[in-house]
């Protein structure tokens, strides 16, 4: 049959493009995550960016970085490196690249070309079916119809799923959860605290949960603690800090986990015993999957692309960001103001959470609103530079600790030494209220509430305990 080339003009084809879109892949290894479900060599028009973009797709697959040298030693391994115009041209690719935000834009145009080709070929055979005497009217028009669809399916990148898939997936979920529930587990991923993980479940697939407080409030240690009680369950974290580096992370980590003084680990004044326990949790700790970006300059785009990365490695089941203020999100219009950045952080941290199918735990700052209250109790209109994140947000969980503005009791007469708040202001899919936790400041430790006791002087119930069975939906349970 007669093809799109025997007409005599141009194919719709857009070699340029093609060209930054490789020099992109090449010079970001990270990008490849990003476009890698809508590429694959046949939609690029020039036969040697066929070749180089198979390469780049090769050079991923084994787990290698992607960059000039590698994919020019597998183009070389293949024998294709003098076919594509040797290491010269897979070089003069990446000279015509000036950032790497365009990459989506870029793919989207090679990939209408692309259509349009797969359109006036299929045209081509239609037509020349329908000139042929010796067929039949009606496979022709089957004909037709089965191309349509076949190219529909190119165009809508098989973005839609039927219902009797979803049903199948929804009655897979279900059953997991009804296991859990037999096993006393919470159906989703554990955080640190008995009583919250009875009110949600655990975190959720697909959640962003945001938790937010005014400073000193105990929003870090909650989220070290939630990493530390999701490790111990088997759950990958990857965490984002853009206010404390690994090392300080680690260190307050140690602190939950061993109970040392966290003046003592400061100063190096440590007994024997304190060194024993340091040891043990540095033990306990390496063993752990918990994975922690030491990037201080992240933005939402870096953390989608390189959790995804992750999550392909099978080493990120849960998104950790600390915190949303901090993150930047690059942007041609500069004319938007910091709500408007921080409200488009939101929504990719959404995008995250669904893209990837796992939670997502954003820390957020509280304005100053809070303090000026009579009791500095926090409410989720006071979430900082706030535009989407009430509606971003899957859950709101507050955090509050009185005893930080001097408050001795509170209004139900709890003395307030060593105890916190944590209150779920927002839960789509869920009841709210509040979760009382204690709060050990020394060793940056958070657990579940037990009144009387006092959290500064008596230990507390280790986090990284295994949870016994039906003890998450004991309501007698001890503490």
């Amino acid at each position: 049959m007669e093809n799109i080339n025997s007409l005599g003009k141009i194919p719709p084809q857009a070699v340029d493009v093609e060209e930054i879109v490789l020099g992109i892949l090449l010079l970001e290894h990270a990008s490849y995550y990003r476009v890698s479900n809508q590429l694959n060599p046949d939609i690029f028009y020039r036969n040697q960016n066929q070749v180089i973009y198979n390469a780049i797709k090769e050079v991923h697959d084994s787990g290698k970085n992607c960059n000039i040298i590698s994919v020019t030693k597998q183009l070389k391994s293949t024998g294709f490196l003098e076919l594509t115009g040797g290491a010269f041209y897979v070089t003069e690719l990446t000279r015509r690249v000036a950032s790497g935000e365009i990459l989506e834009e870029m793919v989207a145009i090679i990939y209408q070309e692309y259509i349009k080709r797969n359109l006036i070929n299929f045209s081509m055979e239609l037509q020349q079916m329908a000139f042929d005497d010796s067929t039949d009217a009606f496979d022709v028009l089957s004909f037709a119809q089965s191309g349509f669809e076949k190219i529909e399916n190119i165009s809508s990148n098989d973005n839609f799923r039927t219902i009797s898939d979803c049903i199948k997936e929804s009655i897979k979920e279900t059953d997991a959860k009804a296991k859990a529930y037999k096993e006393g587990k919470p159906s989703g991923i554990p955080s640190c605290l008995y009583r919250l993980n009875k009110m949600t479940g655990g975190w959720q697939k697909g959640d962003l949960i945001i938790v937010a407080g005014r400073p000193g409030m105990g929003k870090t240690a909650l989220m070290l603690n939630d990493a530390l009680a999701a490790a111990k369950a088997g759950f990958s974290v990857c965490i984002y800090s853009l206010e404390m580096t690994p090392v300080s992370l680690i260190n307050r980590l140690i602190l939950c986990v061993s109970g040392v003084d966290a003046l003592a680990l400061k100063t190096g004044n440590m007994s024997d015993y304190d060194y024993s326990e340091y040891n043990n949790a540095v033990t306990m700790l390496e063993d752990l999957p918990i994975y922690i970006d030491p990037n201080p300059l992240v933005s939402m785009r870096y953390i989608r692309s390189n959790s995804r990365i992750m999550k392909m490695k099978g080493r990120c089941d849960l998104v950790m960001i600390d915190y949303l203020q901090l993150t930047t999100m690059k942007s041609e219009n500069r004319n938007r103001n910091r709500e408007q950045e921080v409200s488009e952080s939101s929504r990719m941290s959404k995008i995250i959470a669904k893209e990837l199918d796992i939670p997502v735990i954003l820390l957020s700052q509280l304005n100053r609103t809070a303090e000026s209250t009579k009791d500095k109790r926090p409410t989720m209109s006071m979430l900082r530079e706030s535009g989407s994140l009430e509606q971003d947000a899957d859950m709101v969980l507050l955090t509050y600790r009185p005893e930080y503005y001097n408050i001795t009791e509170t209004e139900d007469g709890t003395p307030t030494n060593g105890y916190g708040e944590l209150i779920v202001d927002k839960h789509r899919s869920g009841s709210v209220g509040t979760v009382k936790f204690a709060y050990n400041e020394t060793v940056t430790l958070i657990t579940d509430y037990n009144q009387g006791t006092d959290y500064r002087q008596e230990p507390v119930r280790d986090i990284t305990e295994p949870m016994k069975p039906n003890r998450l939906f004991d309501d007698e349970a001890p503490f």
